[in-house]
């Protein structure tokens, strides 16, 4: 076993090597770990030229995807510039406005309820924005999240997310504290 082991190797490196091809009198050809390198050599390079390409593709698609992020990002904020005087005339203030940098970008603004509308004035406004689902939805989850109430507890400000679907987010603060403003 051992000797079969030992003469399959020494076979095996004779064949491999270009001088055993050069001594039985055939041209020197490139021995099969040359050839294996090469073989290597020459899958790395395409590996390396496909990549690249697909990585070109990639970059161009992705400045395509942050151009249409940014006008996405435009249109939200136009839209909320545009209805401003609705979210003032429902009785709520945008206090601060918070823009997420990120893959996908996120707007949220933070709201102050300023004064409260009777049924009447809120289901008039609900009729003068029927057709505007963004506002709507603002005006709606702004209604909602200050109709909200718990113990020791009121509203102290409410927060909407710009993403689908809109997020909104209620800040409560105990009714005992009150802030050096407020003093």
């Amino acid at each position: 076993m051992l000797v079969r082991r030992f003469c399959l190797s020494a076979v095996f490196s004779f064949l491999l090597t270009p001088a055993f091809a050069s001594e039985v009198g055939q041209p020197a050809s490139e021995g099969l770990w040359e050839s294996l390198q090469k073989t290597a050599d020459d899958f790395v390079t395409d590996v390396h030229q496909k990549t690249t390409e697909q990585l070109s593709v990639a970059k161009e698609k992705l400045k395509q995807v942050n151009t249409s992020k940014d006008q996405q990002l435009e249109q939200l904020l136009a839209t909320l510039d545009q209805n401003m005087q609705v979210i003032e005339k429902a009785g709520f203030k945008l206090t601060d406005l918070y823009l997420q940098m990120s893959l996908v970008p996120v707007v949220t603004g933070k709201f102050a309820q300023v004064r409260e509308l009777t049924e009447k004035e809120w289901q008039q406004l609900l009729e003068e924005v029927k057709d505007e689902l963004v506002i709507s939805q603002i005006l709606k989850s702004l209604r909602k999240a200050y109709a909200v109430e718990l113990d020791n507890y009121k509203v102290a400000d409410v927060r909407i997310e710009a993403t689908i679907p809109p997020r909104t987010v209620v800040h409560f603060q105990h009714k005992s504290y009150q802030k050096e403003d407020d003093l």
